[in-house]
């Protein structure tokens, strides 16, 4: 019976040896598994924050980008603003001079002249003329004016 109990005895020793054998290479590839799951881990996070310092330093070429056209959309406004001025005062001139080689603007004048060949009344119809002359030029650019600007005529 002895016999017995120390193979009995000897079997449980070895089913515990190799029990203890198999929990350590379990233990072992939890170990190793675990190892790698931190690693990937670290990886993610490294690309997680380089995703985001990319993403912050293209919001920031972005608000760049967008102020350097607003300064140019500002830019090209006054550029406009200027070349409207510039081309209604050009035609307005124009007008000017194509309204004095009108035939019809000179006779007036010429007939305004001659009315005021009084000396006696000379200065004082001289000056209703040239009110005269101002006005109508002052009426043709406003009208120059608002025709530029889409608004019509006077």
């Amino acid at each position: 019976m002895t016999h017995i109990l120390s193979i009995i005895s000897k079997e449980r020793c070895e089913n515990m040896v190799d029990y203890i054998k198999r929990l350590k290479v379990y233990i072992r590839w939890f170990q190793d598994l675990e190892i790698n799951y931190s690693l990937e881990q670290e990886k993610l996070k490294n690309s997680l924050e380089m995703t985001q310092q990319k993403s912050i330093e293209i919001e920031l070429l972005l608000k760049i980008k967008e102020d350097e056209l607003n300064s140019i959309i500002v830019e090209m406004r006054r550029n406009c603003s200027s070349l409207q001025e510039k081309f209604i005062k050009e035609e307005a001139e124009k007008s000017v001079v194509v309204a004095a080689n009108d035939s019809s603007s000179i006779n007036y004048i010429k007939e305004a002249r001659l009315r005021c060949s009084d000396p006696y009344e000379a200065p004082s119809c001289h000056e209703d003329t040239s009110h005269l002359l101002e006005g109508w030029i002052i009426k043709h650019f406003t009208s120059l004016w608002l025709n530029a600007v889409g608004l019509g005529r006077v």
